[in-house]
């Protein structure tokens, strides 16, 4: 507290109107996806990996800090490539690296 006081008791948090995921692509909880066939390729543009619509505008540095993706199979990380936001800064797509050269024409 303001005086000093520190026990279990004397530091209270309560968080309200925290964001929420409102939906996926890939759909929440899908299993086994391969995020890099996701969408269909064209020719110089990667695809969209996946994608996040949140019910609030989002701090875009804290959401990118938090953010990372990993490779169930070989167990590491996945390279995010690009983040984008929609004007609202609600519609989060994500680009990632992809290891295998998917992208090549």
């Amino acid at each position: 507290d303001i005086r000093g006081n520190v026990g279990a008791d004397s530091i209270k948090v309560l968080v309200t109107n925290s964001p929420q995921a409102l939906s996926t692509d890939p759909a929440d909880k899908e299993k086994d996806n391969d995020i890099y066939k996701h969408t269909e390729k064209k020719k110089g543009l990667e695809p969209l990996n996946f994608q996040v619509i949140f019910n609030k505008a989002m701090d875009t540095v804290s959401v990118r800090m938090a953010m990372e993706v990993k490779n169930k199979d070989r167990d590491s990380d996945v390279e995010i490539k690009e983040i984008t936001w929609d004007s609202d800064m609600k519609t989060m797509e994500v680009r990632c690296y992809d290891p295998v050269g998917e992208y090549e024409s």
